[in-house]
Protein backbone atom coordinates (compact mmCIF):
# COMPACT_ATOMS: atom_id res chain seq x y z
CA UNK A 1 0.00 0.00 0.00
CA UNK A 2 1.65 3.18 -1.15
CA UNK A 3 0.14 6.61 -0.42
CA UNK A 4 1.08 9.74 -2.35
CA UNK A 5 -0.13 13.27 -1.92
CA UNK A 6 0.34 16.82 -3.15
CA UNK A 7 -1.52 20.14 -2.82
CA UNK A 8 -3.55 22.18 -5.26
CA UNK A 9 -4.43 25.67 -3.97
CA UNK A 10 -7.63 27.42 -5.01
CA UNK A 11 -8.15 30.94 -3.64
CA UNK A 12 -6.98 30.15 -0.12
CA UNK A 13 -8.03 26.49 -0.15
CA UNK A 14 -5.52 23.67 -0.36
CA UNK A 15 -6.90 20.58 -2.12
CA UNK A 16 -4.80 17.56 -1.18
CA UNK A 17 -5.49 14.37 -3.12
CA UNK A 18 -4.23 11.12 -1.62
CA UNK A 19 -4.46 7.69 -3.24
CA UNK A 20 -3.75 4.20 -1.99
CA UNK A 21 -3.22 1.21 -4.28
CA UNK A 22 -4.06 -2.37 -3.32
CA UNK A 23 -3.21 -5.29 -5.64
CA UNK A 24 -5.47 -8.32 -5.33
CA UNK A 25 -5.09 -11.22 -7.83
CA UNK A 26 -5.57 -9.77 -11.33
CA UNK A 27 -7.45 -6.64 -10.39
CA UNK A 28 -6.00 -3.33 -9.32
CA UNK A 29 -8.23 -1.51 -6.85
CA UNK A 30 -7.59 2.17 -6.40
CA UNK A 31 -9.09 4.21 -3.59
CA UNK A 32 -8.92 7.98 -3.92
CA UNK A 33 -9.43 10.06 -0.79
CA UNK A 34 -9.95 13.75 -1.46
CA UNK A 35 -9.15 15.81 1.62
CA UNK A 36 -9.99 19.49 1.90
CA UNK A 37 -7.70 21.59 4.06
CA UNK A 38 -7.44 25.27 4.83
CA UNK A 39 -4.23 26.84 3.63
CA UNK A 40 -2.92 26.80 7.21
CA UNK A 41 -2.87 23.01 7.04
CA UNK A 42 -5.76 22.27 9.40
CA UNK A 43 -7.54 19.10 8.24
CA UNK A 44 -11.28 19.48 8.05
CA UNK A 45 -12.94 16.72 6.04
CA UNK A 46 -12.32 13.84 3.66
CA UNK A 47 -14.28 11.93 1.06
CA UNK A 48 -13.55 8.56 -0.55
CA UNK A 49 -14.40 6.95 -3.88
CA UNK A 50 -13.23 3.58 -5.21
CA UNK A 51 -12.58 2.47 -8.78
CA UNK A 52 -11.48 -0.99 -9.94
CA UNK A 53 -9.68 -1.89 -13.16
CA UNK A 54 -8.01 -4.99 -14.58
CA UNK A 55 -5.27 -3.53 -16.74
CA UNK A 56 -2.86 -0.64 -16.78
CA UNK A 57 -4.93 1.68 -18.98
CA UNK A 58 -6.91 4.59 -17.60
CA UNK A 59 -10.37 3.58 -16.41
CA UNK A 60 -13.12 4.90 -18.69
CA UNK A 61 -16.12 2.92 -17.38
CA UNK A 62 -17.35 5.83 -15.29
CA UNK A 63 -21.08 6.11 -14.60
CA UNK A 64 -23.35 8.98 -13.65
CA UNK A 65 -24.19 7.16 -10.43
CA UNK A 66 -20.50 7.08 -9.42
CA UNK A 67 -20.12 10.80 -10.06
CA UNK A 68 -23.27 11.61 -8.09
CA UNK A 69 -22.18 9.40 -5.19
CA UNK A 70 -19.06 11.53 -4.75
CA UNK A 71 -20.09 15.03 -5.87
CA UNK A 72 -23.90 15.09 -5.99
CA UNK A 73 -25.10 17.55 -8.67
CA UNK A 74 -21.90 19.64 -8.59
CA UNK A 75 -20.34 18.19 -11.75
CA UNK A 76 -23.67 18.36 -13.59
CA UNK A 77 -23.80 22.11 -12.91
CA UNK A 78 -20.19 22.58 -14.00
CA UNK A 79 -20.97 20.63 -17.19
CA UNK A 80 -23.82 23.03 -17.99
CA UNK A 81 -21.54 26.00 -17.44
CA UNK A 82 -18.83 24.53 -19.68
CA UNK A 83 -21.36 23.74 -22.43
CA UNK A 84 -22.15 27.45 -22.58
CA UNK A 85 -18.55 28.61 -22.48
CA UNK A 86 -17.19 26.01 -24.94
CA UNK A 87 -19.99 26.23 -27.52
CA UNK A 88 -17.73 28.02 -30.04
CA UNK A 89 -14.55 26.12 -29.09
CA UNK A 90 -13.37 23.96 -32.01
CA UNK A 91 -11.41 21.58 -29.79
CA UNK A 92 -14.48 20.81 -27.68
CA UNK A 93 -16.86 20.28 -30.61
CA UNK A 94 -16.58 16.46 -30.60
CA UNK A 95 -17.77 16.26 -26.98
CA UNK A 96 -20.51 18.86 -26.74
CA UNK A 97 -22.85 18.86 -25.03
CA UNK A 98 -20.93 17.28 -22.16
CA UNK A 99 -22.50 15.62 -19.14
CA UNK A 100 -20.94 14.39 -15.89
CA UNK A 101 -19.42 11.31 -17.58
CA UNK A 102 -18.40 12.66 -20.99
CA UNK A 103 -16.76 15.62 -19.27
CA UNK A 104 -14.32 13.30 -17.52
CA UNK A 105 -13.91 11.21 -20.69
CA UNK A 106 -12.94 14.29 -22.69
CA UNK A 107 -10.47 15.34 -20.01
CA UNK A 108 -8.98 11.82 -19.96
CA UNK A 109 -8.54 12.08 -23.72
CA UNK A 110 -6.74 15.36 -23.02
CA UNK A 111 -8.78 17.17 -25.67
CA UNK A 112 -11.10 18.99 -23.27
CA UNK A 113 -8.08 20.02 -21.19
CA UNK A 114 -6.67 21.68 -24.32
CA UNK A 115 -10.09 23.22 -25.01
CA UNK A 116 -10.01 24.73 -21.52
CA UNK A 117 -6.61 26.25 -22.29
CA UNK A 118 -8.09 28.03 -25.30
CA UNK A 119 -11.09 29.03 -23.19
CA UNK A 120 -8.82 30.78 -20.69
CA UNK A 121 -6.49 32.19 -23.37
CA UNK A 122 -7.88 32.02 -26.93
CA UNK A 123 -5.70 30.56 -29.70
CA UNK A 124 -3.03 29.28 -27.31
CA UNK A 125 -3.18 25.74 -28.76
CA UNK A 126 -3.37 25.12 -32.50
CA UNK A 127 -5.80 22.38 -33.54
CA UNK A 128 -3.02 20.53 -35.35
CA UNK A 129 -1.14 20.06 -32.07
CA UNK A 130 -3.93 17.92 -30.59
CA UNK A 131 -4.83 14.34 -31.54
CA UNK A 132 -8.57 14.52 -32.16
CA UNK A 133 -11.20 12.07 -30.95
CA UNK A 134 -11.70 10.42 -34.36
CA UNK A 135 -7.97 9.72 -34.63
CA UNK A 136 -7.89 8.26 -31.11
CA UNK A 137 -10.76 5.92 -31.99
CA UNK A 138 -9.07 4.70 -35.17
CA UNK A 139 -5.73 3.58 -33.74
CA UNK A 140 -4.70 0.55 -31.63
CA UNK A 141 -5.52 0.90 -27.89
CA UNK A 142 -1.88 1.05 -26.80
CA UNK A 143 -1.14 3.82 -29.30
CA UNK A 144 -4.34 5.66 -28.39
CA UNK A 145 -3.35 5.68 -24.72
CA UNK A 146 0.02 7.25 -25.51
CA UNK A 147 -1.65 9.90 -27.67
CA UNK A 148 -4.08 10.68 -24.83
CA UNK A 149 -1.15 11.11 -22.45
CA UNK A 150 0.46 13.53 -24.93
CA UNK A 151 -2.80 15.50 -25.14
CA UNK A 152 -3.10 15.60 -21.35
CA UNK A 153 0.51 16.68 -20.86
CA UNK A 154 -0.01 19.49 -23.37
CA UNK A 155 -3.10 20.62 -21.48
CA UNK A 156 -1.42 20.36 -18.06
CA UNK A 157 1.64 22.26 -19.27
CA UNK A 158 -0.37 25.19 -20.62
CA UNK A 159 -3.07 25.37 -17.94
CA UNK A 160 -0.54 25.99 -15.17
CA UNK A 161 0.78 29.37 -16.44
CA UNK A 162 -2.84 30.43 -16.93
CA UNK A 163 -3.50 30.11 -13.20
CA UNK A 164 -4.54 26.46 -12.73
CA UNK A 165 -2.58 24.73 -9.97
CA UNK A 166 -1.66 21.21 -11.13
CA UNK A 167 0.81 18.58 -9.97
CA UNK A 168 0.83 16.92 -13.40
CA UNK A 169 3.04 13.98 -12.40
CA UNK A 170 0.83 13.14 -9.43
CA UNK A 171 -2.36 13.51 -11.46
CA UNK A 172 -1.01 11.36 -14.31
CA UNK A 173 0.06 8.64 -11.87
CA UNK A 174 -3.38 8.62 -10.27
CA UNK A 175 -5.14 8.53 -13.64
CA UNK A 176 -3.12 5.49 -14.64
CA UNK A 177 -4.44 3.78 -11.49
CA UNK A 178 -8.05 4.68 -12.22
CA UNK A 179 -8.54 7.81 -10.11
CA UNK A 180 -10.47 9.85 -12.67
CA UNK A 181 -11.65 12.26 -9.98
CA UNK A 182 -8.09 13.54 -9.70
CA UNK A 183 -9.21 15.91 -12.47
CA UNK A 184 -11.98 17.52 -10.41
CA UNK A 185 -9.81 20.24 -8.87
CA UNK A 186 -8.95 21.38 -12.42
CA UNK A 187 -12.67 21.74 -13.18
CA UNK A 188 -13.29 23.87 -10.09
CA UNK A 189 -10.32 26.12 -10.85
CA UNK A 190 -11.35 26.59 -14.50
CA UNK A 191 -14.89 27.38 -13.34
CA UNK A 192 -13.61 30.08 -10.98
CA UNK A 193 -11.17 31.54 -13.52
CA UNK A 194 -13.85 31.79 -16.22
CA UNK A 195 -16.45 33.34 -13.93
CA UNK A 196 -15.37 35.19 -10.80
CA UNK A 197 -11.81 35.38 -12.21
CA UNK A 198 -13.08 37.68 -14.95
CA UNK A 199 -14.46 40.16 -12.46
CA UNK A 200 -11.78 42.75 -13.19
CA UNK A 201 -11.29 46.06 -14.99
CA UNK A 202 -9.61 44.47 -18.00
CA UNK A 203 -12.59 42.26 -18.78
CA UNK A 204 -15.24 44.79 -17.69
CA UNK A 205 -14.16 48.44 -17.73
CA UNK A 206 -17.60 49.48 -16.49
CA UNK A 207 -16.60 48.24 -13.02
CA UNK A 208 -14.70 51.51 -12.62
CA UNK A 209 -18.02 53.21 -11.89
CA UNK A 210 -18.58 51.12 -8.76
CA UNK A 211 -15.96 53.26 -7.03
CA UNK A 212 -16.71 56.83 -5.98
CA UNK A 213 -14.91 59.44 -3.93
CA UNK A 214 -11.38 58.93 -5.22
CA UNK A 215 -9.42 61.70 -6.87
CA UNK A 216 -5.75 60.78 -7.30
CA UNK A 217 -3.58 58.00 -8.79
CA UNK A 218 -2.66 56.59 -5.36
CA UNK A 219 -6.30 55.90 -4.57
CA UNK A 220 -6.73 54.50 -8.07
CA UNK A 221 -3.97 51.97 -7.45
CA UNK A 222 -5.70 50.87 -4.26
CA UNK A 223 -8.83 50.28 -6.32
CA UNK A 224 -6.81 48.18 -8.75
CA UNK A 225 -5.86 45.91 -5.85
CA UNK A 226 -9.51 44.96 -5.26
CA UNK A 227 -9.87 41.18 -5.25
CA UNK A 228 -12.13 39.37 -7.73
CA UNK A 229 -14.63 38.15 -5.13
CA UNK A 230 -14.61 41.53 -3.39
CA UNK A 231 -15.39 43.16 -6.74
CA UNK A 232 -18.32 40.80 -7.30
CA UNK A 233 -19.70 41.50 -3.82
CA UNK A 234 -19.28 45.25 -4.34
CA UNK A 235 -21.38 44.95 -7.50
CA UNK A 236 -24.10 42.99 -5.65
CA UNK A 237 -24.20 45.59 -2.86
CA UNK A 238 -24.32 48.37 -5.47
CA UNK A 239 -27.44 46.73 -6.90
CA UNK A 240 -28.96 46.43 -3.41
CA UNK A 241 -28.57 50.19 -2.97
CA UNK A 242 -30.07 50.81 -6.41
CA UNK A 243 -33.03 48.65 -5.37
CA UNK A 244 -33.54 50.77 -2.24
CA UNK A 245 -32.91 47.96 0.22
CA UNK A 246 -30.44 47.89 3.09
CA UNK A 247 -29.51 44.26 2.40
CA UNK A 248 -25.76 43.66 2.20
CA UNK A 249 -23.66 40.64 1.31
CA UNK A 250 -20.18 40.27 2.82
CA UNK A 251 -19.23 36.89 1.40
CA UNK A 252 -20.50 34.25 -1.00
CA UNK A 253 -22.11 32.20 1.74
CA UNK A 254 -24.94 32.17 4.29
CA UNK A 255 -26.34 35.57 3.33
CA UNK A 256 -27.43 34.06 -0.01
CA UNK A 257 -29.26 31.03 1.41
CA UNK A 258 -32.61 32.68 2.20
CA UNK A 259 -32.73 34.06 -1.38
CA UNK A 260 -33.43 37.66 -0.29
CA UNK A 261 -30.27 38.86 -2.04
CA UNK A 262 -30.98 36.87 -5.20
CA UNK A 263 -34.65 37.93 -5.37
CA UNK A 264 -33.79 41.63 -5.02
CA UNK A 265 -30.77 41.35 -7.32
CA UNK A 266 -32.72 39.85 -10.23
CA UNK A 267 -35.45 42.47 -9.81
CA UNK A 268 -32.89 45.28 -9.68
CA UNK A 269 -30.97 44.29 -12.82
CA UNK A 270 -34.06 43.30 -14.83
CA UNK A 271 -35.02 45.87 -17.49
CA UNK A 272 -38.31 47.51 -16.53
CA UNK A 273 -39.95 46.23 -19.72
CA UNK A 274 -39.28 42.62 -18.67
CA UNK A 275 -40.33 42.83 -15.03
CA UNK A 276 -43.87 41.78 -15.84
CA UNK A 277 -42.58 38.28 -16.63
CA UNK A 278 -40.85 37.89 -13.27
CA UNK A 279 -42.34 36.63 -10.04
CA UNK A 280 -42.39 39.62 -7.64
CA UNK A 281 -39.89 39.68 -4.78
CA UNK A 282 -42.59 39.15 -2.17
CA UNK A 283 -43.87 36.03 -3.91
CA UNK A 284 -40.36 34.62 -4.29
CA UNK A 285 -39.75 34.97 -0.56
CA UNK A 286 -43.23 33.94 0.59
CA UNK A 287 -42.49 30.21 1.20
CA UNK A 288 -40.70 29.26 4.40
CA UNK A 289 -38.64 26.66 2.54
CA UNK A 290 -35.33 28.03 1.26
CA UNK A 291 -35.31 25.34 -1.45
CA UNK A 292 -38.70 26.49 -2.77
CA UNK A 293 -37.50 30.08 -2.74
CA UNK A 294 -34.37 29.03 -4.64
CA UNK A 295 -36.51 27.27 -7.24
CA UNK A 296 -38.36 30.54 -7.81
CA UNK A 297 -35.09 32.47 -8.04
CA UNK A 298 -33.79 30.08 -10.71
CA UNK A 299 -37.12 30.32 -12.56
CA UNK A 300 -36.86 34.13 -12.61
CA UNK A 301 -33.26 33.89 -13.83
CA UNK A 302 -34.33 31.58 -16.66
CA UNK A 303 -36.96 34.13 -17.74
CA UNK A 304 -34.10 36.61 -18.13
CA UNK A 305 -32.14 34.07 -20.21
CA UNK A 306 -29.60 33.65 -17.42
CA UNK A 307 -28.24 30.12 -17.67
CA UNK A 308 -29.54 27.45 -15.30
CA UNK A 309 -26.13 26.46 -13.94
CA UNK A 310 -27.01 25.91 -10.29
CA UNK A 311 -29.53 23.82 -8.34
CA UNK A 312 -31.94 25.08 -5.65
CA UNK A 313 -30.02 23.00 -3.10
CA UNK A 314 -26.76 24.80 -3.91
CA UNK A 315 -28.45 28.11 -3.09
CA UNK A 316 -30.48 26.96 -0.08
CA UNK A 317 -27.43 25.42 1.57
CA UNK A 318 -24.97 28.19 0.69
CA UNK A 319 -22.63 28.85 3.58
CA UNK A 320 -23.08 25.41 5.12
CA UNK A 321 -20.09 23.12 5.65
CA UNK A 322 -17.70 25.62 4.14
CA UNK A 323 -14.82 23.52 5.43
CA UNK A 324 -15.82 20.57 3.21
CA UNK A 325 -15.52 19.74 -0.46
CA UNK A 326 -19.28 20.09 -0.94
CA UNK A 327 -19.18 23.48 0.79
CA UNK A 328 -16.31 24.67 -1.40
CA UNK A 329 -18.19 23.61 -4.52
CA UNK A 330 -21.34 25.45 -3.36
CA UNK A 331 -19.30 28.63 -2.92
CA UNK A 332 -17.85 28.28 -6.43
CA UNK A 333 -21.23 27.55 -8.02
CA UNK A 334 -22.98 30.45 -6.25
CA UNK A 335 -20.15 32.77 -7.31
CA UNK A 336 -20.51 31.51 -10.88
CA UNK A 337 -24.27 32.14 -10.75
CA UNK A 338 -23.73 35.69 -9.48
CA UNK A 339 -21.23 36.27 -12.26
CA UNK A 340 -23.74 34.97 -14.83
CA UNK A 341 -26.25 37.54 -13.58
CA UNK A 342 -23.63 40.28 -13.76
CA UNK A 343 -22.41 39.37 -17.25
CA UNK A 344 -26.00 39.29 -18.55
CA UNK A 345 -27.18 42.48 -16.82
CA UNK A 346 -24.34 44.64 -15.39
CA UNK A 347 -26.79 47.49 -14.69
CA UNK A 348 -24.07 49.98 -13.73
CA UNK A 349 -24.87 53.62 -14.33
CA UNK A 350 -22.26 55.31 -16.53
CA UNK A 351 -22.35 59.10 -16.12
CA UNK A 352 -22.70 61.07 -19.33
CA UNK A 353 -19.87 63.42 -20.24
CA UNK A 354 -20.77 67.11 -20.28
CA UNK A 355 -19.11 70.14 -21.76
CA UNK A 356 -17.04 71.64 -18.93
CA UNK A 357 -18.09 74.92 -17.37
CA UNK A 358 -16.22 77.04 -14.80
CA UNK A 359 -18.39 75.47 -12.08
CA UNK A 360 -18.91 71.89 -10.91
CA UNK A 361 -18.90 70.36 -14.40
CA UNK A 362 -15.12 70.74 -14.50
CA UNK A 363 -14.84 68.45 -11.50
CA UNK A 364 -16.87 65.81 -13.32
CA UNK A 365 -14.52 65.95 -16.30
CA UNK A 366 -11.47 65.60 -14.05
CA UNK A 367 -13.14 62.63 -12.36
CA UNK A 368 -13.78 60.99 -15.75
CA UNK A 369 -10.19 61.62 -16.88
CA UNK A 370 -8.95 59.77 -13.80
CA UNK A 371 -11.25 56.88 -14.58
CA UNK A 372 -9.87 56.83 -18.13
CA UNK A 373 -6.36 56.68 -16.68
CA UNK A 374 -7.44 53.77 -14.50
CA UNK A 375 -8.83 51.91 -17.50
CA UNK A 376 -5.63 52.51 -19.46
CA UNK A 377 -3.55 51.00 -16.66
CA UNK A 378 -5.55 47.77 -17.02
CA UNK A 379 -4.38 47.20 -20.59
CA UNK A 380 -1.40 44.92 -21.05
CA UNK A 381 1.00 43.97 -23.81
CA UNK A 382 2.97 40.86 -24.78
CA UNK A 383 5.70 41.49 -22.18
CA UNK A 384 3.21 41.61 -19.33
CA UNK A 385 1.49 38.49 -20.71
CA UNK A 386 4.78 36.60 -20.47
CA UNK A 387 5.40 37.84 -16.92
CA UNK A 388 1.90 36.79 -15.84
CA UNK A 389 2.46 33.26 -17.15
CA UNK A 390 5.80 33.07 -15.38
CA UNK A 391 4.28 34.16 -12.07
CA UNK A 392 1.45 31.64 -12.41
CA UNK A 393 3.95 28.85 -13.05
CA UNK A 394 4.84 29.06 -9.33
CA UNK A 395 1.25 28.20 -8.39
CA UNK A 396 0.21 31.24 -6.29
CA UNK A 397 -2.95 30.78 -4.21
CA UNK A 398 -4.64 33.56 -6.20
CA UNK A 399 -3.85 33.31 -9.94
CA UNK A 400 -2.33 36.42 -11.51
CA UNK A 401 -4.34 37.93 -14.34
CA UNK A 402 -3.19 41.55 -14.14
CA UNK A 403 0.17 42.91 -13.02
CA UNK A 404 -1.37 46.22 -11.93
CA UNK A 405 -4.15 44.76 -9.79
CA UNK A 406 -2.94 41.36 -8.60
CA UNK A 407 0.47 42.40 -7.26
CA UNK A 408 -0.71 45.46 -5.34
CA UNK A 409 -1.19 43.75 -1.97
CA UNK A 410 2.12 41.87 -2.19
CA UNK A 411 0.75 38.40 -1.35
CA UNK A 412 1.80 36.85 -4.67
CA UNK A 413 5.32 38.27 -4.38
CA UNK A 414 5.65 36.97 -0.81
CA UNK A 415 4.59 33.50 -1.93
Amino acid sequence: MSPTSGPDVINGWKIVTTEETVVESYSLETTMTVTTEYSDGTKTQSKTCTTTKKDSSVVTGLTTKQVHSVYGQDISCISKQLNLMLKDNSLAADYLPVDEVSLYTGMLDGILLCAMVNLLQPDTIDLSAVTRRSDLNNCPPENAEQLKIQNRNLGFCLLKPLGVSIDSLKVQEMLEKGCVFALTSILIQVLRLTTIGRMNFKEHEVLVYLFDGWSNPEEAREILATGREEMLLRWVNYQMKQAGTDLEVKEVGKSLADCSIYANLLWAVCPIAKRGALMPIGDVLKPDSFVTRAERVISNASKLNIADVITPQHIAHAGEETDTIAGLHRVSLNAAFLYSIFSSYPNIKVPKMKTPTPSTDADAVVDESLREQLRSWCKRGATEETLIRWLNSFGPSDPVQSIESDLCNGSVLLQ
